[in-house]
């Protein structure tokens, strides 16, 4: 997968992703690009990362599987609970997925965080090619 192809705005971000067989993807972010007004992690950039772990996740595991689809956010709710002040990782870890792919679901509902300082949980179509 050839990211900052697919979503060019992850260069300028200087993500770097990070797949650990079997079903864990990080998203690594420099805090540096990515700062606000305050110093601190920029909200939009928190939350990329947040919902690009997960989508990376379930993309992967369908390209391993040969399943050619289409991997949308269609519901998401993030929360920020505490400034985030250098570099940072989100995390998405989900055991049993694979198996729920094998499944072919229509969607499925994913949970990446950020430490102990965000927190998201989006619901993703998955919809066949």
């Amino acid at each position: 997968m050839n990211l900052t192809r697919q979503i060019p705005l992850t260069k300028a971000m200087r993500f770097r992703i990070e797949y650990l067989p079997p079903h864990t993807v990080r998203v690594h972010v420099p805090l540096a690009p990515n700062r606000n007004d305050k110093g601190t992690a920029f909200a939009g950039t928190i939350y990329s990362a947040l919902v690009l772990a997960p989508w990376c996740l379930v993309t992967a595991l369908l390209k391993e599987q040969g399943t050619k689809a289409d991997v949308m956010v269609y519901r998401s709710e993030v929360k920020f609970l505490k400034p985030i002040r250098a570099d940072f990782v989100a995390e998405c870890s989900v055991p049993d997925l694979f198996r729920k792919l094998a499944k072919r679901p229509k969607r499925v509902t994913l949970t990446s965080k950020i430490g102990d300082t965000a927190v998201f949980r989006g619901s993703f179509y998955i919809c066949a090619k």
